[in-house]
């Protein structure tokens, strides 16, 4: 048997020398993850957790993304099933959820479309507060795609569907009330000069093409055709696209509100249609 406090203590020492800024709530973490809520009551550990625990440190410290050595993350309350090839859920993408549960107090929406959904987290998280609503995850990849479908089971979602599909060239017949994106929007210098742990995600999900706004125009010429009147597109903007999303779309016909997430970054763009 080990000590856990002194053995939580070489784990932090680990992941500091490792150059792992947020050591404490990582190594916090990983012992919840195997010992449950009280383990930092526990007086032992036994040898097997301890082992699986070096283990989960030692790639940790080679930068490899904690989210995927544990296989899951938490998005909006949920836990979603995680792993390379899909984009990790991040806490400033919870806006695009509060921006759609805010249009559904003025009309309650019908149908809602979450493109490039990864692992679904954003479409989910709606379809499981808005329980009267159809929920559309739409996703190219089929390794994400996958994952998509095991977190609805996971979640116990009923009213949302994960497709198979190029958002960008499939074909749609429906009316939307509300579409949800968090499309890639790196440019090719931010991709290359990502931090490590951010070079595992799939390049798929981050890349948005020379400027970083490929995926919005493609969308917004597609996509935006299928709203009804007053419905809402709401995207997921890197820290400096917001003024330049905003003015992809037809001012004659969206009226455009521009987010803030919790780090006051301009984080959200989203666009009520107005005019047919």
């Amino acid at each position: 048997m080990i000590k856990c406090m002194d053995f939580f203590k070489e784990v932090e020492s680990k992941l500091k020398a490792a150059g792992i800024q947020t050591f404490e709530f990582e190594s916090r973490t990983i012992f919840f993850e195997y010992l449950g809520a009280n383990w930092f009551a526990q007086s032992y550990i036994p040898v097997d957790i301890a082992e699986k625990i070096k283990n989960i440190v030692t790639k940790r410290c080679e930068h490899y993304p904690l989210q995927y050595l544990l296989g899951h993350w938490e998005f909006w309350g949920l836990d979603f099933f995680v792993g390379p090839g899909v984009l990790i859920p991040r806490p400033e993408t919870e806006l695009l959820v509060e921006e759609a549960l805010k249009t559904a107090k003025i009309f309650e929406p019908q149908v809602v479309v979450d493109l490039f959904s990864g692992s679904g987290c954003v479409g989910i998280a709606i379809a499981k507060e808005l329980k009267n609503t159809k929920v559309f995850l739409i996703e190219k990849s089929e390794t994400a795609f996958e994952y998509a479908k095991k977190n609805l089971m996971h979640n116990n979602i009923l009213n949302a569907q994960a497709i198979c599909a190029d958002a960008l060239e499939m074909e749609w017949h429906e009316k939307i009330d509300i579409i949800v994106a968090n499309p890639p929007y790196l440019t090719k210098a931010e991709v290359n000069s990502l931090q490590t742990e951010v070079q595992f995600e799939p390049r798929a999900a981050l890349f948005g093409g020379a400027d970083g706004l490929e995926f919005y125009r493609a969308s917004i010429n597609k996509w935006s055709e299928h709203l009804n009147l007053d419905g809402r597109m709401i995207f997921e903007v890197g820290y400096n696209q917001a003024g330049e999303v905003s003015q992809l779309f037809n001012s004659s016909q969206f009226e455009i509100e521009v987010k803030k997430d919790l780090a006051g970054k301009l984080r959200c763009v989203a666009a009520t249609k107005k005019c047919l």
